[in-house]
C-alpha cells in the first residue's frame, strides 16, 4: 500500500538536540522529505538516523545570503505533498508559537491533505527551567504572557505595561530589534523598575545569559553585543533565581 502524502509539523524544541520529544524522533527517522528552518540544531538532523540525499533534506530557513518566503515554503510543501511524498516541516521551539504554522497547515487542508502537529518546547519554557526562572510563583505572579517584539506599536507596549504591573511575567520573542524602543516606552508606563533576564541561545554551547534590570537592558544587550536568538523575560518574580547557580560557562551578570 504507498504511503499517504501528509504533511508533520513538528517542534525541533530550543536548540538542545537532546529536548526533542520521541516522537518528533520517530518521524524524522520516516518522512521523505525534511524541510528545516535556521533556529534548527542541525545535531537533530544527524538523529534521523539514516542517509538523507540533499534534495531531500532542504534548508528553508533564513540565513546570510539565502531568505526564503513563506509563500516559497507553502509552494514546496504543496508540490512534495502532491506528488505523494510524506513532508516533515522542523521548526525550533514549538510548530504553533510565533512559527507560522497555521499558514501551512492551510495549504494541506485547502488541498485534502492530511496533516499532524508533533509539539515541541517552546523555547521560552526551556530556557526558563534550565536557568531555574519562575515564569509563575503562588502569591507573587499567577500568569506568564509570551509576545512578539518584532512588530510594536503603542497600543501593544501599554498592553504590555498592564500586563507587567498586575505583577504577571512577559516573555519577548524577537525582542532585540527593537529594544531600544520597547524600553523606552516600558519605563514611562510601569510602576517601578523590573528585573530583566536575557538569554541568547537558549541551552546550546554558545549561550549568554544576562542578569539587569528593565532600564539597563538596552545597554547591556549593546555591551555584550546580544544578537538573535534571544529570550527577555521581564516580571518582579524571575530575580527570584539569582542566588542560583546558573547552567551555563558564559554568564553575565548587570546592574540589578
Amino acid at each position: 500500500m504507498p504511503k499517504q502524502a501528509k504533511l508533520i509539523l513538528v517542534g525541533a524544541g530550543p536548540g538542545d538536540p537532546e529536548l526533542i520529544t520521541l516522537k518528533a524522533l520517530k518521524a524524522l527517522r520516516q518522512a521523505d522529505y525534511i524541510l528545516y528552518d535556521g533556529l534548527v540544531n542541525l545535531k537533530i538532523l544527524d538523529m534521523a538516523d539514516r542517509d538523507l540525499s540533499d534534495d531531500k533534506l532542504i534548508f528553508v530557513g533564513k540565513k546570510s545570503g539565502e531568505s526564503y518566503k513563506q509563500s516559497q515554503i507553502n509552494d514546496l510543501i504543496l508540490s512534495l505533498l502532491s506528488k505523494g511524498h510524506s513532508v516533515l516541516r522542523l521548526k525550533g521551539g514549538d510548530p504553533l508559537i510565533f512559527a507560522r504554522a497555521s499558514e501551512e497547515i492551510e495549504i494541506a487542508q485547502k488541498n485534502n491533505f492530511a496533516y499532524e502537529i508533533i509539539p515541541g518546547l517552546t523555547s521560552a519554557l526551556g530556557a526558563a527551567s534550565i536557568h531555574n526562572i519562575p515564569l509563575t510563583l503562588r502569591n507573587k505572579s499567577d500568569s506568564v504572557t509570551l509576545v512578539t517584539g518584532h512588530e510594536i506599536n503603542s497600543q501593544k507596549l501599554r498592553l504590555w505595561s498592564d500586563i507587567l504591573n498586575a505583577g504577571a511575567t512577559l516573555v519577548i520573542y524577537m525582542g532585540i530589534g527593537n529594544i531600544v524602543k520597547i524600553t523606552q516606552e516600558l519605563e514611562l508606563l510601569i510602576k517601578e523598575k523590573l528585573p530583566a533576564i536575557i538569554i541568547a541561545n537558549a541551552s546550546l554551547m554558545n549561550e549568554k545569559i544576562i542578569y539587569t534590570d528593565i532600564n539597563n537592558l538596552a545597554q547591556q544587550i549593546i555591551n555584550h553585543n546580544i544578537s538573535s536568538p534571544a529570550l527577555i523575560y521581564l516580571g518582579d518574580n524571575i530575580a527570584l533565581n539569582k542566588a542560583l547557580k546558573p547552567n551555563t560557562s558564559d554568564f553575565f551578570i548587570g546592574k540589578c
